[in-house]
């Protein structure tokens, strides 16, 4: 039976030894956001800036939490970005009806990625039709800092 490390495992066993990077071990930090739509309503491709994502952070998941978003008009969606990818974290999803969704936590949704070059700003965008005003959209976002 064959034994394999992961690559933390194989560069702390490597001789000289290759220390971890600080956001590959630390604490979960959890932070939170929530957002009520204005009264003239959040229009199709309309961003809204959720939270603060800190240079060398790695984003391990996230959760959000709404009202209905429809106004009657089609099918309310929303993405989870980075503010350059509207994507990046969550492919166009249903806010129609209320509910909740799960967010970052796959690696087709960039589970781990390290916030590398500088901070960012994790958003939102309106997709399909415009979120009905009045409406709350509330969540979190965990991320792995370094100790």
């Amino acid at each position: 039976m064959a034994v394999h490390k992961s690559d933390q495992i194989t560069n702390i066993d490597a001789s000289p030894r290759v220390y971890l990077k600080p956001n590959e071990h630390g604490y979960i930090e959890r932070r939170w956001f929530s957002f009520t739509t204005p009264a003239g309503n959040v229009a199709i491709a309309d961003t809204i800036q959720l939270c603060k994502v800190p240079k060398s952070a790695r984003v391990v998941g996230g959760f959000c939490s709404f009202e209905a978003m429809s106004t009657g008009a089609g099918a309310a969606g929303a993405e989870i970005g980075d503010g350059t990818t509207s994507t990046k974290f969550k492919a166009e999803t249903s806010v129609d009806a209320a509910g909740t969704f799960r967010f970052g936590e796959s690696i087709a949704e960039n589970f781990g990625l390290e916030a590398t070059a500088a901070e960012f700003t994790l958003t939102a965008t309106a997709r399909t039709e415009a979120w009905a005003a009045a409406k709350k959209f509330y969540g979190y976002v965990d991320l792995l800092l370094r100790n």
